[in-house]
């Protein structure tokens, strides 16, 4: 995935670290308010507002004082930071395809039906965890 997806030149985006990268990706969806980042990405009220900060200083969020109640700040992505995910992720559907272009008809229909598969299997893992940890441990000791 890392070589599928590795940071192009021009990819501002890629270069934040995770944190604020998934941020951005969640303000990407809707706007939130600094308290909604703190209890999404579990983190202290403090470490939200300092990551919110930096992302300000970047330039891709802007920070909103609601009329009634100035003490809720509403984040959300700049044009830049809306610009810059928007091409990021053109970048990286244009990297996917040029590799899958690549493949022949019955490497893609593999692929497609191995990552269906796959799929399919991380959503009944998270339906029975238990199950889901046995089978770990059993992938652990070579079994």
């Amino acid at each position: 995935m890392r070589k599928l997806f590795r940071p192009v030149m021009d990819d501002t985006i890629g270069e934040l670290p995770l944190a604020q990268l998934r941020v951005v990706r969640a303000l990407e969806v809707s706007p939130h308010t600094v308290s909604e980042l703190a209890e999404e990405f579990r983190m202290s009220l403090s470490s939200a507002s300092q990551l919110v900060h930096r992302l300000v200083d970047a330039g891709l969020v802007h920070v909103d004082c609601e009329s009634v109640d100035r003490r809720i700040r509403t984040v959300k992505l700049t044009a830049l930071g809306s610009k810059l995910m928007r091409h990021r992720r053109e970048t990286r559907i244009q990297l996917a395809e040029n590799a899958l272009a690549r493949l022949s008809p019955i490497e893609r229909a593999t692929l497609l039906s191995s990552l269906g598969r796959l799929l399919a299997e991380c959503e009944s893992v998270g339906a029975e965890p238990s199950e889901s940890l046995a089978q770990i441990a059993e992938l652990e000791h070579g079994a």
